[in-house]
This record gives structure tokens, sequence and C-alpha cells, in this order.
């Protein structure tokens, strides 16, 4: 009986043990594996739905809304942030910068284009934030310029980033450089993308795709995170 009982509570003991180092190595792979990031920017009707690209990329929504569906069904290794667009003459000192500069320069090369654009609350439905997603706006094209984003990753642990959204060759491309030379790995999801043409779409991922970013798919990345 005194045998069987000590047999019993070394048995147990090696099964508790075996448990416990289960999940100290089930936290550590958690702690080493690269966080990453969706980038969903500018999705606005100013850019969508409201002009000529939604014609252009009529896939656009649903890839989205799929991509979205995808991360969120696996927010332990993926966080979505949102990026929109606030461009006012006002900002004229965010973190000792004057982002509202660039905004005359541009209004004299494209007079015929809004150069004011508040996407506070102004976003695409199928790409709006959801619970405490955490949303940044941005006073330039570079959704890294005077926004916080970087610390915010940082804080978070992420070293790889998923581009998406509109402009292609602009906001895209000019969020693209700034979290390259911050030293972020890139993803260009290229089907969750869209530009004013198909040409000035297809150059900039021919441009910079294996370049500054990789190219991938939505698909792909689903392919990607069931193999995981």
């Amino acid at each position: 009986m005194h045998r069987n009982l000590v047999v019993s509570v070394l048995v147990g003991s090696l099964m508790i043990g075996a448990a416990l180092i289960s999940v100290i190595v089930a936290m550590t792979t958690t702690a080493s594996s690269p966080k990453t990031a969706l980038l969903v920017i500018d999705v606005q009707p100013e850019w969508y739905s409201q002009s000529h690209v939604s014609q252009l990329f009529p896939g656009l929504a649903a890839n989205m809304t799929r991509l979205l569906q995808i991360s969120r069904n696996h927010s332990s290794q993926i966080e979505v942030v949102h990026i929109r667009a606030h461009y006012s003459y006002n900002n004229t000192d965010i973190d000792g910068l004057d982002l509202a500069k660039w905004m005359k320069s541009f209004k004299e090369l494209n007079p015929e284009k809004p150069v004011e654009i508040d996407g506070t609350h102004s976003v695409e439905p199928f790409a709006a934030e959801v619970g405490d997603e955490k949303l940044f706006m941005k006073a330039t094209f570079d959704g890294f310029l005077g926004t916080g984003l970087h610390e915010y990753l940082r804080g978070k642990g992420v070293e790889r980033l998923l581009l998406s959204g509109l402009i292609t060759s602009v906001c895209v491309q000019a969020t693209a450089c700034g979290g390259f030379t911050r030293g972020y790995r890139l993803e260009l999801v290229s089907d969750c993308c869209g530009d004013r043409s198909l040409e000035r779409h297809q150059m900039a991922t021919a441009l910079y795709g294996d370049y500054m970013y990789k190219l991938t798919t939505v698909k792909e990345l689903e392919m990607e995170l069931n193999k995981a």
C-alpha cells in the first residue's frame, strides 16, 4: 500500500513537471517569435468609394475584409493597426515639426485635388477598426512621421509589418519607406492595395517588390498561418 502510494506520488510529480516544461517552452517560443502587425493605411472614401479607384480595384473590399478576418482570427500573432489621414494647415507643431508645409507645394502641383482631409471618422466600413484596435492619424504621406507609430510597435515587440491600403504608390509606399528605415521586415499584401491607375500600382510593386518589401497576397498569408 505504502509502495503504491509512493509510486503514484512520483508519477504525479513527473506529469506535473512535464506539463510545466511544456508551458515554459510554449511561452518561450511565443516570446521569441517575431510579432507581426497589419497596417491598414488610408482606406477612406476619398480614395476609394468616392473615386474611380473602386472601379479599378473592385476586389479590394472583399480582399481587405478577408485579410482583416484572418488577422483577427490570429490576434496572438498579428496585431491590426489602422492609419488614416488628417491633413490640415493647422498641423504646424506636431512634436516640434511643421507637418503642414508640404501641403502648399502639393496644392500647387495638384490644384484639382483636395488637400485638407480629416479621416478621424471617415473610413470605408469594411476597413473600420474593431474593439480596441489602435488608430493613428498621420499629417503627411508617411504613417510613421509625427504619429508615435514606431514607439507603439516597438513597445509591442513588432518586427514584421504587413502593408495594405491606399494609395499604393503614395501613402502605402511612403509608410513602407518609414518602416524600412526603422528596421522592420516588410511585406506588401498586393491584392489589398489600390492606386489611381492599374499601371501605377503595377509599377510601384515592380520597383519596390523584393527590393524594399516582399510581395504577398491574402491567400498566401492564409496558407502561411494555417501551416504555423
